[in-house]
């Protein structure tokens, strides 16, 4: 799951059209991509910021359509709720 955001500390952040998330098999050969859906209210909220050991932390809540994969085996829609993330910022 990938977001982009104009990083500005703590606070709530607007989802947009970047917001992706994609399945891989064997690490490296996509199977499907899923994008954000831009008529459903959606929540991304960093609750955690450390500059000393650059990192943030928060929660997320989300829905993403189907682009591309295979419709037969796979959802149209995923829902994310009550959704945590950490993770460490590249320069």
């Amino acid at each position: 799951m990938a977001f982009k955001i104009k990083f500005e500390g703590e606070g709530e952040y607007t989802l947009n059209k970047f917001t992706h998330y994609i399945t891989l098999f064997q690490g490296d050969i996509e199977t499907s991509l899923y994008r954000f859906d831009e008529n459903s209210a959606s929540q991304f909220t960093i609750t955690e910021y450390s500059s000393e050991q650059n990192f943030i932390k928060g929660n997320f809540e989300m829905s993403l359509l189907l682009e591309s994969g295979d419709p037969e085996n796979l959802e149209d829609k995923l829902v994310f709720k009550n959704g945590s993330f950490k993770a460490t910022l590249d320069e």
